[in-house]
């Protein structure tokens, strides 16, 4: 059943798209909607039926809650992952010192405050399932539910949809720490004193290292843990080349890369990954540009497709979880043939 705080939640996103959409609009112009005070976005209402019955300032007044509740859930794991800590900090001291209340009376009073919350909401929404998950976790971890719920009571309905599933979780969580570490990567590159006149080879080098530096840091230099993150690292890649081989331009970029993958081992493969720029940054580029934008179930449809046309072989000396993964397949399968 669909419930207000459903519904609250997808006129949000809706909400966000048009304004995001619109070169013309003003951030007022959500503040003033969401009082009651214009009827800018009243399109976006009309177009759900079940809202016909439904009070639409209760509908916005939950919409207010949601966006401090995510801007909260985004502050805690910047921190968590030292990604701009001190002004998330900052946002997380004021966040935790206001209620449900508060929040009203700040979208009333027009408050220059919401709009910061707002961009940190859309960075919640617009990121991948597992970047949600991974907020809810840490928050779960450093037991703040009562803060979330003194900013959105309404926020207890989502702990039971907070869940990966029964999918490749391995591979997930390491998408995920690729994302955090190379985030944190850029920052300290940007503001590294070595980058003079935004040197684009300079600023990658500067990356491949923080990078490198921050994988190191984060496993505190096992060996073991860290040769494990690289190989999914490597098998995603594998994977995604070899399923997008058909394009031309892909093939002949990746060309050499994707000869070193088939010809080396996995050894071979992180320690190239150690000593070339070239290859590290053409390693991270792949990552990226197959990983953003993950959708729920797209990395168990995408190995479905490899292994009627890759070479599992191979995977499976690259995928530390290649088994543990296979396992999940079976339960896939399984509960398809039996929905």
């Amino acid at each position: 059943m669909v419930t207000l705080y459903d519904l609250a939640n997808t006129i949000l996103q809706d909400l966000m798209t048009v304004y995001y959409d619109d070169d013309n609009a003003q951030f007022d112009d959500i503040i003033r909607f969401l009082n009651g005070e214009s009827d800018k976005y009243n399109s976006i209402f009309n177009s759900y039926d079940s809202l016909k019955t439904i009070n639409h300032n209760s509908v916005k007044r939950v919409i207010m809650l949601i966006i401090f509740s995510y801007a909260y859930l985004v502050n805690l794991y910047n921190v968590r992952i030292d990604l701009d800590s001190e002004n998330s900090q900052k946002y997380l001291d004021y966040l935790e010192s206001i209620d449900a209340k508060e929040i009203i009376d700040m979208f009333a009073c027009h408050s220059p405050e919401i709009k910061t919350f707002y961009e940190d909401c859309s960075n919640y929404l617009t990121n991948t399932y597992i970047y949600r998950y991974c907020c809810w976790a840490n928050a779960f971890a450093e037991r703040k539910q009562d803060v979330i719920l003194k900013l959105n009571p309404f926020a207890l309905l989502e702990y039971q949809d907070i869940d990966l599933g029964d999918g490749f979780v391995e591979t997930e969580v390491c998408i995920q720490l690729f994302d955090d570490l190379y985030n944190k990567a850029v920052e300290e590159a940007v503001a590294d004193p070595e980058l003079v006149d935004n040197d684009e080879e300079i600023f990658s080098r500067l990356v491949i290292d923080y990078f490198r530096e921050a994988v190191d840091n984060h496993f505190n230099g096992n060996t073991f843990q860290i040769n494990q993150f690289y190989s999914l690292i490597f098998s995603n890649i594998y994977e995604n080349i070899t399923l997008n081989s058909t394009q031309k331009r892909q093939r002949k970029k990746y060309k050499t890369l994707i000869e070193k993958m088939e010809e080396y081992s996995i050894s071979d493969l992180i320690s190239l990954f150690m000593e070339s720029y070239q290859l590290a940054i053409d390693v991270i580029d792949i990552f990226i540009m197959y990983n953003n934008n993950l959708e729920k179930e797209e990395l168990i449809n995408r190995r479905i497709k490899f292994l009627k046309k890759g070479n599992q072989q191979k995977l499976a000396e690259i995928n530390p979880f290649y088994e543990r993964d296979n396992e999940v397949l079976k339960r896939h399968k399984k509960n398809s043939s039996n929905s």
